[in-house]
């Protein structure tokens, strides 16, 4: 893909200052977990970034790192504890 292709890709807000062109196309107000190249480095000069759009999970399996949270539904109070995904509970 080129950086013309605007068809492909698409600017996100990294909350930093900064944009990044990621590989995908996204609906405004979308929320992206994005895998920044070059170690997230950003020119001095130029305030965007390259990137690509990657699951929400990756940061946690790929790296062990946290980020952000997930929410669900519990039908009742029990069910917090009960339907919990994590083995050992919370």
């Amino acid at each position: 893909q080129k950086d013309g292709d605007k068809e492909l890709s698409d600017f996100v807000n990294l909350g930093f200052l900064a944009d990044a062109r990621i590989d995908k196309k996204l609906p405004p107000g979308t929320r992206v977990t994005v895998r920044l190249e070059n170690k997230g480095k950003i020119s001095k000069g130029n305030k965007r970034a390259r990137g690509k759009a990657v699951p929400p999970s990756e940061p946690r399996a790929v790296a062990g790192l946290y980020w952000g949270y997930t929410v669900r539904m519990a039908s009742s109070l029990p069910e917090i504890w009960n339907g919990c995904e994590y083995p050992g509970g919370y």
